[in-house]
């Protein structure tokens, strides 16, 4: 990392489509929803002890150990197009690696690359094959960082979203602070697309919000690209959480 911005931390971007990591495959929707019917059959069983349940259980847990074996047998870094590798999917670790970049923080020393971030997740157990662990109140970053980065403020704008201006949360950003944006459609609560993107804002400028997208190769104002913001998770480096 060499060098400061002149946003908040450390020059330089990172893309989904690297090849150290594009290919790379993170997660498993085919997995992930595997897991899900056999977690439900489970449970319907609990509420519902009969025979039709019961082979209901047996049918997902065949589902799931073909997807086992099917994971088990790709490539580590697939040539191919895959829903869960990161030049797919991967805006959001991408988007949390940029926000550790941007504060001028590394992960034990090394470089907080997206492949890097990835596997300091998978060792503690916040990011396995079915995705992000879903306990609420887990801070990933703070946890991956030995508390380095704490998220500080967080809003959810809805299903519709706030036009960036109205976004009052980003407004406010200081040194020392950055933040990862949900733009495009609410990953939850949208009915109209089945997906939904992140990125990063390192910090203000004189023009407007400034982001680095993990799709585009350049830095660029917010408000130029995308209209409406869903989620804004705001992290806050430790120095800056002990001058308050």
């Amino acid at each position: 990392m060499n060098g400061r911005n002149g946003h908040n931390g450390y020059t330089g971007h990172y893309l989904q489509t690297d090849p150290r990591w594009a290919g790379t495959e993170w997660y498993s929707a085919r997995l992930s929803a595997a897991l899900w019917r056999l977690t439900r059959s489970i449970q319907r069983r609990e509420r519902e002890p009969t025979p039709k349940r019961a082979a209901a259980i047996r049918r997902a847990l065949a589902a799931f150990n073909r997807e086992v074996r099917r994971v088990a047998a790709r490539p580590v870094r697939s040539r191919t197009t895959s829903n869960g590798a990161f030049h797919e999917a991967g805006c959001h670790i991408v988007s949390q690696a940029l926000v550790l970049r941007a504060l001028g923080v590394t992960l034990r020393g090394r470089e907080p690359t997206p492949l890097n971030l990835l596997h300091a997740l998978q060792d503690m157990g916040l990011v396995t094959l079915s995705g992000y662990s879903e306990a609420p109140g887990i801070d990933h970053l703070l946890l991956a960082t030995d508390g380095q980065v704490y998220l500080t403020e967080y809003a959810d704008y809805g299903r519709k979203g706030l036009p960036v201006k109205k976004a009052k949360l980003l407004r406010k950003l200081k040194p020392g602070r950055a933040a990862i944006v949900c733009v495009w459609a609410h990953e939850y609560l949208n009915t109209s697309v089945d997906w939904t993107h992140y990125v990063c804002v390192p910090g203000l400028a004189k023009d407007g919000v400034i982001m680095q997208d993990p799709s585009a190769p350049r830095a660029n104002r917010l408000e130029r690209s995308y209209k409406r913001v869903f989620g804004v998770w705001v992290y806050t480096r430790r120095e800056e959480r002990r001058r308050k």
